[in-house]
This record gives structure tokens, sequence and C-alpha cells, in this order.
């Protein structure tokens, strides 16, 4: 589902709020100090903008910072201060920046996919991959280096050589959105993970999938291993019995697909539909092991024989990866779902800490019990995952302002 909620308008108001932490609740362990906030986006206060999609990347001995916002701008900043090094004003907005050796890949809204130094931010390829689609989801490098699979908006999965940034081959899975049947709603992208010789899709169209990820990278051919129809099997009428939450599941408004980011575990191959919920796969035949009505599950997060996930119901869920039953859920009013974040622990090894940018407030949850142990709040809302580097999260706000925030337990 493909179109991101606006931001609050209820937060609007509160201007002279905007550099305010708040403490950890009544419940919380985890207090937040403010090391810098630096302007990184030219909007204009007191406007709802475009939301801020792209987490910040690190360099790989951590002195560097690489920002990225909805308008275009691309920062090469010092981790520890925030100072600006290098810019970049790209034509379409920054969805994604992953570090590759001394480059980086970065990802844009207007369906480019460029290969940067990341000394100077100067392009490595002649010219940027352009595709039709916004590329939302994570460019992943695969085949030893050699290619990088991306998946566009409109559920076109592409094949990229690295060395020079030609387009090698597509899959079109022939999205809803494409064929104009899907409603303009959208919780996530599902995106893509490559493992060994196999790639796993999730689609639109409500399909997920795996294709022989070496055979396309030698030769671009899409061989598909399996395919399984998550959200258009059985009847709307098993739908409604397996999900009573799931209203959006319905003739006129067809919001069955697949925003759930294809996971890897060690019980098989995490998945979901956006009115079934969450499902595991069998990652060599497709088949379904278990599944818990969830709606609208996110991408998750995996802490031990735990899925930790957001979910259209503005619930997080801690789910058992071996059977599928819930172990917690908390409220936090989730507008947005995306991946939780990894903070690692308080106090008790079992005890793993998460972050959640909720489109509104950004959320601190204990992995155990789902306790909210801190709450951090900015004007206009935390949509992407915060990177969480030593002891501090960076993230970029909506309102523009790029966050470092010491958290401690």
């Amino acid at each position: 589902m493909k179109i991101l909620p606006m931001i609050p308008a209820s937060l609007v108001w509160m201007v002279a709020l905007s550099t305010v932490v708040l403490p950890s609740t009544a419940r919380g362990e985890v207090l937040f100090e403010t090391v810098y906030r630096v302007r990184v986006d030219d909007k204009l206060m007191l406007t709802a903008g475009a939301m801020e999609l792209a987490t910040p990347a690190a360099s790989a001995d951590g002195t560097m910072l690489f920002v990225g916002t909805s308008h275009g701008h691309l920062y090469k900043m010092q981790l520890v201060d925030g100072k600006e090094r290098v810019r970049r004003d790209l034509p379409g907005g920054v969805t994604n920046i992953v570090t590759l050796g001394n480059d980086l890949l970065v990802s844009t809204d207007n369906g480019r996919l460029y290969r940067m130094a990341q000394e100077d931010l100067k392009d490595r390829w002649k010219k940027p991959l352009q595709v039709k689609g916004a590329l939302h989801t994570t460019p992943i490098v695969a085949s030893g280096g050699k290619v990088v699979f991306i998946q566009d908006d409109r559920d076109v999965v592409h094949v990229v050589s690295l060395d020079n940034g030609t387009l090698i081959s597509s899959y079109d899975e022939q999205s809803y959105s494409v064929r104009g049947l899907s409603p303009v709603t959208v919780f996530g992208y599902p995106g893509m993970t490559v493992a060994g010789s196999a790639l796993y899709a999730g689609f639109e169209t409500g399909l997920s999938a795996c294709f022989d990820a070496s055979a396309a990278a030698a030769s671009g051919e899409f061989t598909l291993r399996w395919k399984r129809g998550l959200c258009t099997e059985g009847t709307l009428k098993d739908v409604y019995l397996a999900n009573p939450e799931g209203r959006l599941c319905s003739p006129r408004r067809t919001f069955r697909d697949v925003d759930t980011h294809p996971t890897l575990t060690e019980f098989g191959l995490l998945t979901g539909c956006h009115c079934r919920g969450l499902v595991m796969l069998n990652p060599e035949t497709g088949d379904i092991v278990w599944e818990t009505p969830i709606l609208g599950p996110g991408s998750p997060a995996i802490s031990g024989k735990v899925a930790i996930v957001s979910a259209a119901d503005g619930n997080a869920y801690a789910v058992d990866l071996e059977k599928g039953k819930i172990r917690w859920k908390t409220r936090l009013g989730l507008q947005l779902t995306p991946k939780p974040t990894l903070m690692g622990v308080s106090g008790d090894s079992a005890d793993p800490l998460f972050a959640f940018a909720s489109g509104e407030d950004l959320f601190v949850v204990s992995g155990k019990d789902g306790t909210i142990k801190g709450r951090f709040f900015t004007m206009q809302g935390v949509a992407a995952p915060p990177l969480y580097l030593g002891q501090s999260l960076f993230f970029v706000s909506n309102e523009g302002f790029l966050y470092r925030v010491d958290a401690f337990r």
C-alpha cells in the first residue's frame, strides 16, 4: 500500500516545544539528551511537507554521517557534532542510503539509483540508473558484489550492474496500482531478501515469491522457484474469520498486499499480508508453516526467537518465531509501520530495546514485555527508522532537522 499518511496537523501548533526532549515515561528507564539538532532540509515551519524516509548511514570508521532529505539534499557530516563537510543536491527525494566500502548507493523517489564516492559524493557511474517507479526499498548487493537488486513502487524488480550501473533485466509483477485497482493508502513497501542463490520478494498483488538470484545476476533471467498468493488464496470470508479486524479486505477496497519485508529466520521465511497478518513460509517450497492475524504488519526486527513488528492497527507486537504466538502487544498509536531499530539491551541481556518511528513521537520499547521505556518528541514526527550507533540515535525529523540523541539506560 503506497500512500504514506500525511504529517499530523495536531502537532503543528506545538512550535515552542519543538526542541523539547520528553523524559522517560513513568514506567520507563530511558532518558534522552539531545547532542545536536541541525537543519538539513529547507522546509517552512508551521507547514506539513513530505515525510523524511531515509535513515542516516555512518562510515565504517564511525566518523562521518551520510544524511538525505525529501527535497533531494544529500550531506556528508561529521558524526560527532553534525558539522557539514560536503553537500550535493539531487533532483529527487532521498529514500535510501547504503554504505558500500568507500562508496554509497543512494536511491530516490524519482526512480534513480546512484553510486557515489563517500569522500566527495561524486558519481562513480557515468550516469545514475533511471527506472519509472519510485525506489523506496533498500538496494541489495549480491552475487559477490557484481549486481544490485532493487524494487520500485510499481512492483518491478530490477537487477543492475554494480560496476557501471546499467540495467541487466527486470521482472514486472503487474501490481494492483499499475492496473488502477488499489486504493490510495499506504503502510509500507515489502522489499527483498537475498540469501545464497535465492531472491525472496513480496508484491502488492499479494504474492510472495522466490527467484534464482544467481540466474538473474548472470543472464538477467528471473527463474521462478515458487510463489505463494498470501493475500489472494482463500475467500474474503475466510480472511474475516481469521482476522475480524481486517475490515479493509473487501471486494471494493482490495487492501490485499504484502507490506512485510521477507525475512529469513531459523524457523523459515517470515512475511505477511496486510489483511491476513504475519505468515511464516518454508523458504524452499513456499508452504505456509503458521500464520498469525495482525492487521497490516510491517517489516520485522528479529531478536533471538522473537519478531518485533509494528502494525497498521497502531500497535507494536512481539511474535514467537517457532509457533507464531503473540507474546505481547503494546498500543503506540502508530501511523506508520517501519522496521523497528534494535538498540541493544537494558541491563538485563534478555531485555533488548527497540526504537519505533511512529510518524509522530519516537518510542523506545522493551523487547521483553512491550513496556514503553522512553518517548522522544519532535514537532512533526519521525517517519524513518533511526540509526543506532554507540548509545546514540540519529534521525531526520519531518520538519527537516537531523538529530543526534543520546539514550541513557
